[in-house]
């Protein structure tokens, strides 16, 4: 079969032309294939389209920004900056539609746990400082 756009030989049963892409079975002329077309859209998470539950974009990161901020507090600060760097993401997230809101309660929870975390190993460090430069500057005097 010849391509109408292009002239191009192609096999009896082809759809498209090998040569140009162009539909050659006979309906709309000139129309080009788009590989595209018959892709479904993005299932979002939760398997819904529209508004509603079940319907967002990105999963929730609230346990894992919750977790990070409990264990930043409990076990190790470096980690409270970022949960609360998390935590602020999730919220900007939240905020646009793009996870679900019903898990800003726990985003925040974690989100301060991880700003006091931060808070305290700034003073820590400053503390340590502190007490370096002071044992620092004693024994200089001997």
């Amino acid at each position: 079969m010849n391509c109408p756009t292009c002239n191009a030989v192609n096999e009896a049963n082809a759809v498209f032309c090998s040569q140009c892409a162009t539909n050659i079975t006979g309906g709309n002329h000139g129309v080009r294939y788009n590989p595209h077309a018959h892709v479904p859209p993005p299932q979002p998470y939760g398997g819904g389209y529209g508004p509603g539950p079940g319907s967002y974009v990105l999963p929730s990161r609230s346990s894992t920004i919750l977790t990070l901020g409990i264990l930043s507090l409990v076990i190790c600060g470096i980690m409270g900056p970022i949960a609360w760097a998390m935590g602020t993401e999730e919220l900007r997230r939240i905020d646009s539609g793009q996870t679900d809101p019903a898990q800003r309660g726990s985003v925040s929870a974690g989100r301060i746990c991880g700003i006091i975390a931060t808070a305290m190993m700034i003073f820590s460090v400053v503390i340590i400082l502190f007490m370096v430069a002071a044992i620092s500057g004693s024994s200089s005097r001997y």
